[in-house]
């Protein structure tokens, strides 16, 4: 799934969780909850209640007065990465959004947080996890590498689904969006989590600039429908208009929620996305 010289890389990079983790179990994230464990904060005023191992006898002793010690608490973080496993994702891209999927969990295992992988064509078709622990990852790359693309996509749908099994954490949503319709909705589904999500973006090098004088019949590989076409400068600067109008309407529904947005081209060599653009928009550190 991943050759070990790239893997060698990922080792030197983590995963970035942006702010401070809400919630959870114990774990190694810093959490906006106080805690008895963890980093020294804040002091507070004792109140009738407070656990009296948390009073600081030195500033008793300077001030005579009580304060209790606070700290910040320490919370797992668990990432999902949401795969659009559709019929359309197996065209010119398959491989590379499974190698996606398999680098954004793997920096996430070996950065102390759990990870859970979801399949998604018209719900949410499997699952795995989650794991937790750099030794998981030999389960994230068999599950991916089981995964097959087919079917067609119902994105509203798997992530209403989704967002409805109220998970905590990030969402990592890796799809090409290529769906009539139901995009905004399936999106806004996710507003509500109180997660934080990133989008990606996946279209390949022919989608994104497919090439002039081509005369092709273009196959639905989702419904089967077929039409023939001949790839002019009219017809191709049409087509380049359609995609940047669902690249804009992506970028401008994560701006309204406050996702993360990255527009991905399956053609470049993966360790440039992840040094490039994930590391730029907070995805990925070191």
């Amino acid at each position: 799934m991943l050759d070990p010289g790239f893997m060698r890389l990922l080792n030197r990079l983590a995963f970035q969780v942006q702010g401070r983790v809400r919630g959870g179990r114990r774990g190694e994230r810093r959490s906006t909850q106080r805690g008895a464990g963890g980093q020294f904060v804040d002091v507070r005023p004792y109140t009738i209640g407070d656990d009296l191992r948390h009073l600081d006898w030195h500033l008793f002793a300077r001030l005579d007065t009580l304060l209790v010690r606070l700290y910040e608490a320490q919370q797992e973080h668990t990432v999902h990465v949401a795969l659009d496993t559709s019929a359309s994702m197996g065209v010119d891209k398959g491989l590379f959004c499974k190698q996606l999927a398999a680098s954004l969990a793997y920096l996430s295992l070996i950065s102390s947080d759990r990870v859970g992988l979801f399949a998604m064509t018209e719900q949410i078709d499997a699952r795995l996890g989650p794991l937790r622990g750099k030794n998981a990852a030999g389960k994230v790359f068999k599950y991916l590498e089981g995964l097959t693309y087919d079917g067609q996509t119902d994105l509203e749908q798997a992530l209403r689904q989704f967002s409805g099994a109220r998970h905590r954490g990030t969402a990592l949503i890796i799809s090409d969006f290529l769906v009539p319709e139901g995009r905004t909705e399936a999106l806004k589904a996710l507003a509500s989590s109180g997660m934080r999500v990133a989008v990606l973006h996946v279209l390949s090098p022919a989608e994104r600039n497919p090439a002039v004088g081509q005369d092709l019949t273009l196959v639905d590989s989702e419904t089967g429908q077929e039409m023939v076409i001949t790839i002019d400068r009219r017809v191709r600067q049409a087509y380049m208009a359609q995609v940047a109008a669902l690249e804009a309407e992506l970028k401008e529904t994560c701006r309204k929620y406050g996702f993360a947005f990255v527009p991905v081209d399956s053609g470049q060599p993966l360790d440039k996305l992840i040094l490039g653009d994930l590391r730029r928009h907070g995805l990925v550190a070191g």
